[in-house]
């Protein structure tokens, strides 16, 4: 193995032909060797030229020159030079034979020569053909064509800007990443799902490098990296419902303030977490760190689940979903059907009656019933007084006015009232035996007469014959 080499040929009287050579370059990528030669006149000859020709240089197995012109052929004479390309085989190895030959004085060929050389072989590098593998905790493996078994073929992974991995590697061998190149992905990877990774094969000879093969990219991706959280928890905070429920977990409707509280998550694999939301009837309410969100009071009657979502930096791909099972107790104002019945409708004597319905609570809430009235004339009402629910009370009331009753109804977190109008005493028959008079659902005003509602029997008929007329 050798980057020069030299022949020479026979002669005539001295005179003949030497043939050198030299490596003047050496392609990896390509597998070729170009060489400088040249073909000159050699030998001390008894004379200092001789008239020569023909010439034939032939480099493995082509015929580089060829020529029948004659020349006048002195030592060092140079008959031919240039340069000339051969490919090695597969292993980089390349062998070759030169010849070369002269008519020198005479025209016929009567001085021959040749030589064989092995070039220095080149190193081949291995090149790439396929990339396998998108789950960066996955399984990977890359399938390459080796050119020498002599030399050593090594796995370079790669991150964008960092280098993960360097090892030596068999062709179509599964592998992963070590826990160092999956920790800087994790944090490379923080706030996206995706990355490309790329793959290059370096060649050795020895511990030589001889070259790198082609790159081949994939995009892969990070999984199983929901974020983590603990049970969220709600309690009720308002400490008047407390005291009727004697439980913070008892939500009353439209009166407890609901408040949840959020632990701490945890992001998985280098991400944070960005997002926490609850979603309660329709509602939804977030932050960007674990701690309390208020619902307030709530308009719901009967148990309700909230949805708790956390979401981390790698976007709402990756979020995990929980449910908080809220208890509602149903809440409303009392509300009663109320009647205020003047007996025989005409005494001052009036028989009030409150049938009420109001919310339990686990029967811990309780109802209250008071009333109150005034004429409808005056502006103040007396003082309030405390009855029993569905049981008629009688109270008096001057049947000569018209009244204004009030009922208030009162249970531990609310009230509510109604208003009612007593008219003042009207019997439905009314015997007036100083005027001599009888009303019907009325007093009569005249004497000798019979009134209903107010107007005359007379009236009443005048009435019907303007009508008909």
């Amino acid at each position: 193995m050798s980057s020069e080499g030299s022949f020479t040929t026979s002669t005539y009287q001295g005179r003949g032909l030497k043939f050198s050579w030299y490596v003047k370059s050496q392609n990896v990528a390509t597998n070729q060797t170009t060489i400088a030669y040249e073909l000159r006149g050699y030998g001390s000859a008894t004379s200092s030229w001789y008239r020569s020709g023909n010439f034939k240089l032939v480099i493995d197995g082509t015929t580089v020159y060829s020529s029948s012109t004659r020349i006048q052929l002195y030592e060092g004479t140079l008959v031919t030079s240039g340069t000339f390309t051969m490919t090695h085989n597969s292993s980089g190895a390349k062998s070759f034979t030169a010849s070369a030959e002269a008519g020198i004085y005479y025209v016929a060929v009567n001085c021959t020569g040749s030589g064989s050389f092995t070039l220095p072989t080149i190193a081949r590098v291995s090149t790439i053909d396929q990339f396998n593998g998108t789950n960066i905790e996955g399984n990977f493996s890359v399938k390459y064509t080796s050119y020498s078994s002599s030399l050593t073929t090594k796995l370079v992974i790669s991150a964008p800007n960092h280098t993960l991995q360097t090892f030596n590697y068999t062709s179509g061998t599964n592998f992963k990443l070590n826990n160092t190149s999956l920790n800087y992905l994790y944090n490379a990877m923080a706030n996206t799902t995706s990355i490309k990774l790329s793959v290059k094969l370096q060649t050795y000879n020895g511990s030589t490098l001889i070259g790198e093969s082609a790159t081949l990219t994939n995009v892969c991706y990070i999984t199983n990296c929901n974020p983590e959280i603990d049970n969220t928890t709600y309690e009720d905070t308002n400490a008047a419902t407390i005291a009727i429920t004697g439980d913070n977990q008892l939500i009353i409707q439209n009166k407890s303030n609901l408040v949840f509280t959020l632990p701490q998550a945890t992001a998985l694999k280098g991400a944070s977490i960005s997002k926490y939301e609850i979603t309660l009837n329709g509602v939804t309410k977030s932050r960007t760190t674990a701690g309390t969100i208020s619902y307030g009071a709530i308009n719901v009657a009967s148990n309700i689940t909230a949805t708790v979502k956390v979401t981390d930096s790698r976007g709402n791909s990756n979020t995990i979903n929980k449910t908080v099972e809220v208890k509602v107790l149903a809440w409303e104002l009392p509300q009663a059907n109320i009647t205020a019945q003047r007996r025989n409708n005409y005494y001052s004597t009036t028989a009030l009656t409150v049938r009420a319905s109001y919310s339990s609570l686990n029967n811990q809430n309780t109802l209250t019933i008071q009333y109150q009235y005034k004429k409808t004339t005056d502006s103040t009402y007396s003082a309030l007084a405390t009855i029993s629910n569905n049981t008629p009370t009688d109270i008096e009331l001057d049947n000569l006015y018209d009244w204004d009753v009030k009922v208030v109804l009162t249970d531990r977190l609310g009230s509510s009232s109604y208003n009612l109008v007593v008219s003042k005493g009207l019997p439905l028959i009314y015997y007036d035996y100083t005027k001599n008079s009888v009303g019907i659902n009325c007093f009569p005003a005249n004497s000798n007469s019979l009134e209903i509602n107010g107007k005359t029997l007379e009236q009443i008929i005048d009435e019907r014959i303007q009508a008909n007329s």
